[in-house]
């Protein structure tokens, strides 16, 4: 993400870096979907709007760690599911 469009929040520009971001993972989304597709698989999607599973309760029953910036700009880790 743009940091000085992130830094903006919470006004427009913040939201657009946001939107953008989410097109970004929805066309990966979708390109491993039909990659996974072509090669015999059954796979969709879950992007904005179409979603079939919610990917933070996957991610709680995977036990996947987390990683998020604080404040101060420097990372913390946390797993979350245990």
């Amino acid at each position: 993400m743009a940091h000085d469009m992130v830094h903006s929040t919470p006004r427009a520009p913040a939201a657009t870096e946001s939107a953008v971001q989410y097109m970004h993972l929805a066309n990966i989304g979708i390109a491993l979907a039909m990659y996974l597709s072509k090669l015999g698989y059954s796979a969709r999607a879950h992007i904005d709007g179409n979603y079939q599973v919610l990917a933070t309760a996957v991610a709680f029953s995977l036990r996947v760690s987390t990683h998020a910036w604080n404040a101060s700009g420097s990372t913390t880790s946390t797993t979350i599911g245990m």
